[in-house]
C-alpha cells in the first residue's frame, strides 16, 4: 500500500485518508473503531500512527517473525543454489575438451561407441529380418549411422539435446544437481 501511495505522489498529510479508502469489509469496520480511540487524543492521525496500529492488528509481531524466518530461509537456498550452479559451470569450463582424454583408455571398439554411437551389426538375419549387410545395400544402415552422428553426445554417445552432458560431473543426470542419482531424484 504504501509504494502505491508514494507511485501516486500522494502528500503525508493526506496518506490516512487514501489507505483507509482502499479499506474494505472487516478491515474497513476495524478502521472506524481504530480512528475513534486515535480521535481522543486530539491529535491529527499521522502515517505513522496508522501504520503502527495498522500492522499491531494485522502483522503481529508472530506473523513478522514467522515471515522474516521464511525469508531469510529463501535467501539461504537460493545462495545454495548458485553456488551449486557455479561449482556446475566451473566444473564444465574445467573439463571442455577433456573428453578427448577420456577417450584414450578405451579399447579401438569401445572409442568407435564413443566417437560414432552404437550401431548393431548381426552375421545373419532371423525371423524375417534383414540382415545388417542387407540393410546396408539398400542404404538403411547408413542413414541410421549419419542420424546417430548428428544426434548423439561426443562425450557419452547418448541424446541429450538443448544441454551439456553430465557425465563424470557427480550430478544427478536429470536436474544437474549433486548429492543424488537420477533414479532418486526429487524434481
Amino acid at each position: 500500500m504504501e509504494r502505491a501511495l508514494q507511485a501516486q505522489l500522494v502528500p503525508e498529510e493526506q496518506r490516512v485518508e487514501f489507505a483507509t479508502y482502499l479499506l474494505t469489509g472487516e478491515a474497513s469496520h476495524w478502521w472506524q473503531g481504530a480512528r475513534r480511540l486515535l480521535q481522543q487524543r486530539d491529535d491529527p492521525i499521522t502515517w505513522d500512527a496508522f501504520q503502527v496500529e495498522f500492522y499491531k492488528k494485522y502483522f503481529p509481531n508472530s506473523a513478522r517473525t514467522a515471515k522474516e524466518l521464511e525469508l531469510l530461509l529463501l535467501k539461504q537456498e537460493l545462495v545454495n543454489k548458485s553456488r551449486i550452479a557455479e561449482e556446475y559451470v566451473k566444473r564444465m569450463v574445467a573439463e571442455k575438451g577433456s573428453h578427448r582424454e577420456h577417450n584414450q583408455g578405451f579399447a579401438p571398439r569401445g572409442r568407435e561407441f564413443k566417437e560414432r554411437g552404437y550401431i548393431q551389426h548381426l552375421p545373419q538375419g532371423r525371423n524375417n529380418f534383414a540382415t545388417s549387410e542387407e540393410s546396408q545395400r539398400n542404404g538403411k544402415a547408413k542413414r541410421v549411422a549419419a542420424v546417430s552422428d548428428v544426434s548423439s553426445c561426443q562425450r557419452c554417445g547418448s541424446h541429450h539435446p538443448n544441454r551439456p552432458c553430465r557425465l563424470g560431473l557427480g550430478v544427478c543426470y536429470k536436474c544437474g544437481l549433486p548429492g543424488h542419482v537420477s533414479r532418486n531424484c526429487q524434481q
